[in-house]
């Protein structure tokens, strides 16, 4: 009887040795693998230079900013230029005519600068000419004569339209627009960072539990081989060999689903930092580190929740949007008045041409304004001639029904985002609020798993002494093997909770970035094209 106990022991001796547990990490005798560990930091810094959905919002931000240019653009000066040229011919009965047929060839040129001040003053400068050729003794006794003008007009909105703030409202909705393009680009940085950090922590997590997976594999190989040597040896019936075998055909099952879900969380997280096959790849499996056993301590949910309302970028965003929508507001109260402008018109001009003469009755024959065509240039520039006007314009649609109803719906718009950023400042603290719920219940739930695994275990270590010594059977031992198995695996979600609960509670307080020294850093502004050499 003793020698069938030494003998029973002996054959369990090596199944003794590798029911020791790894309770983190690749176990001893996990399948090889190949590849490079891809810490955290680098899948975080991988997606936000990679990812697509992210470089699509990037283009978003100097598009906003060309926003700007557009808006600041109204104030550019314009120059206007136009000419052109007319010729008529007439049938005449008239006495003073010379010609059955009276022509007349008139051309015309002017250029000028239009500029639009801050103010609302809209200004034009402009040089006009013309010159006529026409053999009618009606219309000039000289020919051809030339009319030049030097022009100014000036054009001051008083009430609609009128100051900078009005004026600038454009450049300053399109500014915050801007911002809040900015604003949403981090927003989507610091999520797509969630799912990776999420997608990080599922990899680790399957990777763990494929470890345990392999590992109750192994230990259930071993039974069987053991017990084919006790069956053999005449110790034990031939059903203890087959509930081992229907054991390692479970858990060979088991292994199975484990590798499956661990491919699908690594096609996933290569999926967000675009390491997929057709986009570079990845040089072999992806590899995780193990689950971060210390996670960094929280702040309380109250300062989470303050710095929360400060830094983060969907509040700033929200809180720019009421901004622009009291420019927007205070612009469209100001569309209501009555478009009163006061008008100011001088023009210079100067006449010269080339006298008739001969004996035609209503000809000049003599005019003091003889001269060519840069005559008339002189004597407009010396102001020998000018035009001037002042005066006052009004318009007013009766009833400004349509300036009423668009000041009505901003107000209404303006409304609306005040509600929404209350409900996003309640959001976001019921975001923090949750994530600390999980954290701690994460926490109890990891010590309360790591207590388990030590009890599992020893249940185990003394069920394996009384198989040594033929008071157990496989039965029990698959058990106890199966307990140890599923403490290890509760221990790894508990902690795998734990880290994905402290990556949505960063991100909900807007710090998930600065954990990891990521300062996503803005699209700059397109250099402006270089002038060629002169």
């Amino acid at each position: 009887m003793f020698a069938k106990r030494l003998l029973a022991c002996l054959l369990l001796m090596p199944l003794l040795a590798l029911c020791t547990y790894v309770p983190a990490g690749r176990a001893a005798g996990d399948a090889p693998e190949d590849g490079r560990t891809l810490s955290l930091r680098e899948a975080l810094l991988q997606g936000i230079r990679h990812n697509l959905d992210l470089n699509m919002a990037e283009v978003e931000v100097p598009q906003a900013r060309l926003g700007e240019t557009v808006q600041e653009s109204r104030f550019d000066p314009v120059l206007e230029a136009k000419a052109g040229t007319s010729s008529q011919k007439l049938p005449s009965a008239s006495a003073f005519s010379v010609d059955n047929l009276e022509r007349l060839d008139a051309s015309l040129a002017s250029v000028g600068v239009k500029k639009t001040f801050e103010t609302g003053l809209e200004s034009t400068l402009a040089l006009k000419t013309m010159g006529v050729d026409s053999n009618s003794a009606l219309i000039t006794g000289m020919n051809p004569y030339y009319r030049n003008y030097v022009e100014l007009d000036l054009t001051q909105p008083v009430l609609r339209n009128a100051g900078t703030a009005v004026n600038t409202a454009g450049v300053n909705m399109a500014r915050n627009q801007s911002g809040q393009s900015e604003y949403a680009l981090l927003e989507q940085t610091q999520q797509l960072a969630e799912k990776i950090e999420l997608a990080y922590y599922d990899l680790a997590q399957g990777r763990e539990v494929l470890a345990q997976r392999r590992r109750a594999l192994a230990l259930a190989q071993e039974l069987w081989k053991a017990n084919q040597q006790r069956f053999q040896a005449g110790l034990v019936p031939v059903t203890e060999v087959q509930q081992a075998e229907s054991a390692m055909a479970s858990r060979e099952e088991k292994v199975v689903g484990a590798e499956q879900q661990v491919e699908v969380v690594s096609n996933r997280l290569k999926d967000l930092l675009e390491l997929t096959p057709s986009r570079g790849g990845w040089p072999g499996p992806l590899v995780s580190d193990p689950l971060p056993e210390q996670q960094a301590p929280t702040p309380s949910a109250q300062e989470a929740v303050a710095r929360a309302f400060q830094i983060r970028p969907d509040l700033l965003r929200q809180r720019l949007a009421l901004e622009y929508l009291d420019v927007r507001v205070a612009y469209l109260e100001n569309q209501r008045l009555p478009r009163l402008d006061l008008e100011a018109s001088l023009a210079l001009n100067g006449f010269s041409g080339t006298n008739r003469g001969g004996d035609t009755p209503g000809t000049v024959t003599d005019s003091p304004y003889d001269g060519p065509y840069g005559g008339a240039w002189r004597d407009a520039l010396g102001g020998e001639g000018y035009e001037g006007y002042v005066g006052v314009r009004l318009s007013y649609p009766l009833g400004n029904r349509a300036a009423d109803s668009r000041w009505q719906q901003a107000r209404l718009q303006k409304q609306r985002a005040l509600y929404q950023l209350k409900r996003l400042e309640g959001s976001a603290e019921t975001e923090i609020n949750n994530a600390m719920v999980d954290i701690e219940r994460s926490r109890e739930r990891l010590g309360v798993a790591r207590r388990l695994e030590g009890l599992a275990q020893t249940t185990l270590d003394q069920e394996m002494q009384r198989l040594a010594g033929g008071l157990s059977d496989t039965f029990h031992i698959l058990s106890f093997q199966e307990k140890v198995v599923e403490a290890h695996v509760s221990a790894a979600t508990a902690l795998a909770d734990l880290a994905r609960a402290q990556a949505r509670f960063w991100r909900a307080a807007g710090d998930n970035l600065t954990r990891f020294a990521i300062v996503p850093r803005l699209p700059q502004p397109a250099a402006a094209p270089a002038q060629p050499a002169s």
